[in-house]
């Protein structure tokens, strides 16, 4: 099966951040399965030149991945810097790509290239589908393909990495669970984080998780979010209301009302790479990863 990949085109006069792809999905069912580290998809992303000021992204089927094992990734990654990118629920292998590959291009944009090494995309099945059952289901795959990155996270620190990660909706929950098992990066940063607000406290279910988090776990949230009114849990939804911080506590946040909300979605051009719903926006959104390549260097 051949499964389309969105590849970033770079500058041909600048230095590229290298890219990489790691696929927590099981193959027989890539959308509802998670794999084990021995049957994941790694490799490298090929290199694509910058071939129109207004051309983003072109299209390459997945075989042109330079796949390679856990063990080489790990030394080809060993004491570099790296970001890792973790995509919401709902999401195929291609949908995925779309969100990562405009995440790239803000990044870019907003010199995010100069502050790491590599960028290491990171998929998971968190079913196909907008549903409550749906979020239900990916819930619970959440949690499995937390298990699954805590083995990544595990051998990426034992090779001298230096992680960071980004992530997006429910991917917070993989990021978190697998912090909460023991893993540990430098900075967290959650865009509409799909959890409770009252369990990043001491003492609640993710705590653990933060303190996983070598420097500030980042938290941008927008009361303009589509899904959060949608699922009727807005007032609770830290990716949604955001949390009241304390001096004490590691966590910084980021009102994004003003960028991300239904008026600013409408006004996004209408291609092949524009999000599904307003939820998505923060993957286009410039000052947020603004935000985030300042918060490497606070």
């Amino acid at each position: 099966m051949r499964w389309a990949l969105l590849i970033g085109c770079w500058c041909a006069w600048s230095t590229c951040t290298a890219v990489s792809f790691v696929s927590l999905r099981d193959a027989s069912d890539p959308n509802n399965r998670v794999g084990s580290a021995a049957h994941w998809l790694i490799g490298q992303l090929p290199d694509s030149l910058w071939l129109d000021s207004n051309v983003q992204f072109i299209q390459h089927p997945l075989q042109h991945l330079q796949v390679e094992s856990l063990e080489q990734l790990q030394a080809r990654l060993a004491g570099k810097r790296v970001l890792v990118m973790l995509h919401g629920m709902a999401k195929t292998l291609n949908t995925a790509q779309t969100d990562f590959f405009n995440g790239l291009w803000t990044w870019k944009q907003a010199g995010g290239e100069e502050e790491v090494d590599e960028v290491l995309l990171v998929s998971w099945p968190g079913t196909a589908h907008v549903s409550i059952p749906g979020y239900l289901k990916a819930n619970r795959l959440a949690s499995k393909s937390g298990r699954q990155f805590h083995v990544l996270l595990e051998a990426l620190n034992a090779s001298g990495c230096h992680v960071d990660i980004l992530t997006h909706s429910m991917g917070s929950k993989v990021a978190l669970r697998a912090l909460k098992s023991g893993s540990s990066c430098e900075g967290l940063f959650l865009m509409a984080p799909s959890v409770w607000k009252w369990t990043v406290r001491p003492g609640r279910k993710w705590a653990r998780g933060i303190n996983g988090v070598n420097g500030i776990c980042n938290i941008f949230y927008s009361r303009g979010d589509w899904a959060f009114n949608f699922t009727a849990i807005n007032k609770m939804g830290l990716g949604f209301n955001g949390v009241y911080l304390r001096k004490s506590e590691r966590l910084a946040q980021m009102d994004c009302t003003r960028f991300v909300n239904q008026e600013a979605f409408r006004e996004l051009s209408r291609n092949r790479f524009r999000v599904r719903s307003n939820h998505s926006m923060y993957w286009q959104t410039a000052v947020v990863f603004e935000r985030i390549r300042a918060r490497f260097n606070p």
